[in-house]
């Protein structure tokens, strides 16, 4: 299994260009930071559904300044050589938590501090662009899958070489897999343009480093019921197709109405249960992330019955401080965090045609996909992929051939009349009327 993994992470990547960090229509909007390292707020991709905590946490995002709003520690656990940005708590600088923080863990003496955020270049089996293009079409499908909202900034240089210098010499065991690709990402950072993977992570001028910058969430835990073994990720998929529970409902002929659904938390989770899968799976489809089985978290989330607008009756998930719902139950919701091994990659989840079996599907994103395909497609679609995720021509076109793939998949299914858009808590417990795939593909040609 190790030498599997560490085959994946130090296996050649395919080379892009560096980063234009003034390029015409990249950004909504340009913050300074220190050093004359920058960060881009995102344009919105046209029909996306960003919230205001959106804008809210691209914002904070852009506001963590290395050495003075936020203390930097190069990751020592795990695999990616990634820096990891932390609070500074009042009356502290940010000097004082590295010094207490960026040692690795080895005495209960040592202190924790709040982890803000990750930032990742394209190295090891990282790549930007897959970090961003996630954010950015999970919004487009309606805010499907908790993916957690990410930017892209730069990073000087040598301060990224000098954090790595130091975050390397403290990983004693230099065999461990994170001690390697630190080694890797470190050569990189100090060959510069003489290295042949440079154009991966730096900008144009080679004086930064660039990359994406995701929020970290807190409470999430992993989601154990979606993995069904497996060394490698090939045998994991096969197995997540034979015996997943979920996945095997998915692809079941029988409809969800016939089953005489009424509201509670456990009928309630495996409604919700199907619909994150089967957002997976396309989402991964889509944008080949190469080692999401066994990579799945989720939350816990209140969900009620709930008065709508239109006087109809709805199930909502809730604020905190909701009080106006009714018949309240706590549910795992998916979240989908680790997002970085994508677009370039080997996509596993396509290869095993998971996408080709569902016989189940929400009607929301059914309906975003089918825009999505032709969105991807127009000059400003293919466009805002590459100056907003750093994509280049070879990554779009796989990202245009899979969403062709995935909309193919799912529209021959439709016509057959085998997909029924039933995997959405309003039609199933709140009397909502599920729509018919071929109506709705007639209204989004």
């Amino acid at each position: 299994m190790k030498k599997t993994v560490v085959a994946l992470l130090l296996a050649p990547m395919l080379a892009q260009a560096t980063l234009t960090p003034n390029l015409p229509g990249r950004g909504a909007e340009l913050i300074q930071l220190d050093r004359g390292e920058l960060c881009y707020i995102p344009n919105r991709l046209e029909g996306a559904d960003y919230s205001k905590k959106d804008l809210e946490r691209e914002r904070d995002l852009c506001g963590l300044n290395i050495g003075t709003t936020a203390a930097v520690c190069g990751k020592t656990a795990s695999t990616n050589p990634a820096l990891e940005f932390f609070q500074v708590p009042e009356g502290m600088t940010a000097q004082q938590v590295q010094a207490m923080n960026c040692e690795r863990k080895e005495t209960a003496t040592q202190k924790d501090f709040k982890k803000l955020a990750k930032y990742k270049s394209s190295t090891s089996c990282s790549y930007t662009p897959s970090l961003l293009a996630y954010y950015h079409v999970s919004r487009f499908l309606g805010n499907i899958n908790q993916v957690p909202p990410v930017v892209m900034r730069t990073v000087d240089a040598n301060l990224h070489k000098s954090i790595g210098d130091k975050t390397y010499a403290g990983i004693s065991n230099k065999q461990e897999l994170i001690a390697q690709t630190w080694a890797g990402l470190l050569s990189i950072l100090t060959k510069k343009q003489a290295h042949a993977k440079a154009t991966n992570i730096f900008t144009d001028d080679y004086n930064y480093s660039f990359g994406a910058l995701q929020m970290n969430p807190s409470k999430e835990e992993k989601y154990t019921e979606m993995f069904n073994g497996g060394s490698d990720q090939p045998t994991r998929t096969a197995n997540f197709k034979a015996k997943n529970t979920t996945y095997l409902r998915l692809i079941s002929d029988q409809k969800l109405s016939s089953l005489g659904l009424k509201w509670s938390a456990a009928q309630a989770q495996e409604i919700l249960k199907m619909q994150n899968v089967a957002d997976m799976i396309l989402m991964d489809t889509m944008l080949s992330q190469q080692d999401r089985l066994g990579n799945l978290h989720y939350t816990m989330e209140r969900y009620g019955k709930v008065v709508g607008k239109n006087g109809k009756l709805e199930i909502k998930k809730l604020d905190k401080d909701d009080t106006t719902a009714t018949e309240v139950v706590e549910l795992k919701k998916m979240m989908m965090k680790d997002n970085d091994c994508g677009v370039s990659k080997e996509n596993h989840l396509k290869n095993a045609k998971l996408i080709e079996g569902l016989k189940h599907f929400n009607p929301e994103t059914f309906a975003k996909l089918l825009k999505l395909n032709k969105i991807i497609n127009t000059d400003a679609g293919a466009g805002y992929f590459k100056r907003e995720t750093a994509m280049n021509s070879t990554d779009v076109a796989t990202f245009k051939a899979n969403v062709a793939y995935a909309t193919a998949a799912l529209t021959k299914t439709c016509q057959a009349g085998q997909l029924t858009l039933d995997l959405d808590l309003d039609s199933a417990f709140a009397g909502q009327a599920v729509p018919d795939c071929r109506v709705v593909m007639q209204e989004n040609q």
